[in-house]
C-alpha cells in the first residue's frame, strides 16, 4: 500500500515537472538563426520570415481581417561586438538616442530589467508612429549582450491591439534562447 501511494506521488511529481518544463505549446513552430544560433518559437499560424534584409529573422502574425492595416510581428537584430567593451546600460541607452531620432511622436512607456532562461534583458516599451504613417504602434523591446553579442527583439504591434495580443506576444518572448 505504501509502495503504491509513493509510486504514485512520485508519478504525479514527475508529471508536474514535465509540464512546468513544456513552455511552448505543442501546436507552435520553432526556428533557429544559425549565425547566433538563437531560437524563437511561435504559433504555427504566424510566419517566420528569414529572408527579408533589416533583421536577422520576421515573425509575422496573420492579418485578423481584410481590413488589418498592420502585421504584428517580432524582429531580432544581432551583431557581434568584436569585443567591444559596451555594458547592457549603455547599448541601451545608444539604441533610445537612435529610437528617439527614427520614431516619430516617442512615448517611453517603462523600462526595466528582466531575466529569461538565465539571461539578463533590458525591456523597453513605448509607442510612436513609423515614418509619415498616422498609425499609432506599441514596441516592446528587449536588449540583451550574451557571449559578445548584442541582442535586439522587438514586438510591435499597433497600440490599440497590443493588449489583446500581449499573452502570445509575452510567450513569444519568453521562448527565446541564445
Amino acid at each position: 500500500m505504501i509502495k503504491t501511494i509513493c509510486g504514485l506521488f512520485i508519478g504525479i511529481c514527475m508529471s508536474s515537472l514535465s509540464g512546468m518544463a513544456q513552455a511552448v505549446p505543442a501546436n507552435w513552430n520553432c526556428n533557429t538563426n544559425e549565425e547566433f544560433n538563437v531560437k524563437i518559437c511561435h504559433p504555427a499560424t504566424w510566419n517566420f520570415d528569414d529572408t527579408t534584409s533589416g533583421a536577422k529573422f520576421f515573425v509575422f502574425s496573420p492579418a485578423e481581417n481584410a481590413q488589418d492595416q498592420f502585421s504584428q510581428n517580432f524582429n531580432l537584430q544581432a551583431s557581434n561586438l568584436g569585443g567591444e567593451s559596451i555594458n547592457l546600460q549603455q547599448y541601451v541607452k545608444l539604441n533610445i538616442v537612435d529610437i528617439k531620432a527614427n520614431i516619430k511622436n516617442y512615448q517611453q512607456v517603462s523600462i526595466k530589467n528582466i531575466t529569461v532562461k538565465g539571461v539578463r534583458w533590458s525591456e523597453l516599451v513605448y509607442t510612436g508612429n513609423l515614418e509619415n504613417d498616422p498609425l499609432k504602434i506599441k514596441f516592446i523591446q528587449r536588449f540583451a549582450i550574451d557571449k559578445g553579442n548584442a541582442f535586439v527583439l522587438t514586438y510591435s504591434a499597433e497600440a490599440n491591439k497590443l493588449d489583446k495580443l500581449y499573452p502570445t506576444a509575452l510567450k513569444i518572448f519568453n521562448s527565446i534562447e541564445l
